[in-house]
């Protein structure tokens, strides 16, 4: 498959892909829509930013619009944050356009009668994390008895976060004769006996190295003293265009750095755990020069969506000496990504170097 016209699409999805820009699949879409079309259950293995959000949500598309759908919810994704969640509604808004397929976002930190509202009036797939639906089931707010389609995106992350009982309560809810598909940028251990119990001959789709950041990724590791670190930021946000995302250990370092860079003149917020619930996606969509955050480690929930929603980054980690063991990082937005193009950092190579440094933080 050399371009998504050779697909047998509708014309609604032809139509969208279209309108939107998408000629020519990426490697793991090529692999995957062919496989999930054809009804497959599958385990696919790519590097975050290579389409898998695509790969799952264009055939999951085709598949309702040819079915007749029974009410309620015919197509459930699962995702570990509330911010890949709005991200996955997005991207499906644009494919399902004109197609008379709707969704609903379930996830915490948000009205969850707005939430329910969109569920009751017909939303055929619902795009959820797995504490705010498992309190929608518990509650009986929501059921589950029509679903067909099951996607777990990101698994090995929402095992991490420690939702595999939460996950196993769900799927028991779910139709035995369904459609899996589980996708994550590592397949581990953890994730196997998940596999083993939920998925029916799965077919394995992998592609490129699940172990080290992304070829667009620039790393660079700068050694610098403790009282030169605020300098070496603000010169940096003066000489490079594009918006800063910088890491820092703690909520109230954050919030000191915030205010010394707005003093120096740079458009400034700091996103903290006590900060409002939307400010995570505001963050994303927000021209501001630099950004200040919280969320300890980088590869935590938060801040690994940051990584997600942000057009390639260059990630900087500042380090001084072995006695202190936390890390900054600085990531710098280059110029001329395509906005659909979305790029992160998994953290693999780059965690365990700091780790190994034992690196200082901004704060």
């Amino acid at each position: 498959m050399n371009t998504f016209s050779a697909l047998p699409l509708s014309t609604a999805l032809q139509t969208n892909l279209a309108r939107n820009g998408f000629v020519q699949p990426t490697p793991v879409q090529a692999k995957a829509i062919p496989q999930q079309l054809a009804g497959h259950d599958l385990v696919i293995t790519a590097q975050t930013g290579t389409g898998k959000t695509l790969a799952f949500l264009l055939p999951m598309l085709e598949t309702l619009i040819k079915q007749n759908n029974p009410p309620g919810v015919s197509a459930l994704i699962l995702t570990p944050t509330r911010e890949l969640a709005i991200q996955i509604s997005e991207a499906f808004a644009l494919l399902a356009a004109g197609t008379g397929i709707r969704s609903a976002v379930a996830v915490g930190g948000l009205n969850e009668q707005t939430q329910l509202n969109a569920i009751r009036r017909g939303a055929q797939v619902v795009i959820a994390t797995p504490g705010r639906l498992s309190d929608f089931l518990e509650r009986k707010l929501v059921k589950l008895e029509a679903t067909r389609i099951l996607i777990l995106d990101e698994a090995d992350r929402m095992l991490d976060m420690g939702f595999l009982p939460t996950i196993k309560r769900i799927l028991a809810l779910l139709p035995a004769t369904r459609q899996s598909v589980f996708c994550s940028a590592t397949i581990e251990a953890s994730v196997a006996p998940l596999i083993k119990t939920y998925l029916k001959n799965p077919v394995r789709i992998e592609v490129g190295s699940t172990t080290k950041p992304a070829a667009e990724i620039d790393l660079h590791v700068y050694e610098v003293e403790q009282d030169r670190k605020l300098g070496l930021l603000e010169k940096m946000l003066q000489d490079e265009r594009g918006s800063f995302l910088v890491f820092a250990r703690t909520k109230h370092g954050a919030d000191r750095l915030a205010k010394k860079l707005a003093r120096s003149g740079s458009k400034t917020a700091a996103i903290t755990g006590t900060a409002h619930n939307r400010s995570a996606t505001w963050l994303c969509a927000d021209s501001r020069k630099a950004a200040i955050a919280s969320w300890w480690p980088p590869t935590s929930p938060r801040a690994e969506f940051m990584w997600k929603e942000s057009p390639t980054w260059s990630i900087t980690i500042c380090r001084r000496c072995p006695r202190i063991s936390s890390t900054a990082w600085a990531a710098r937005a280059a110029p001329g990504c395509a906005e659909r193009h979305r790029h992160s950092v998994r953290g693999a190579n780059a965690e365990r170097s700091a780790r190994s440094s034992n690196c200082f933080s901004f704060s």
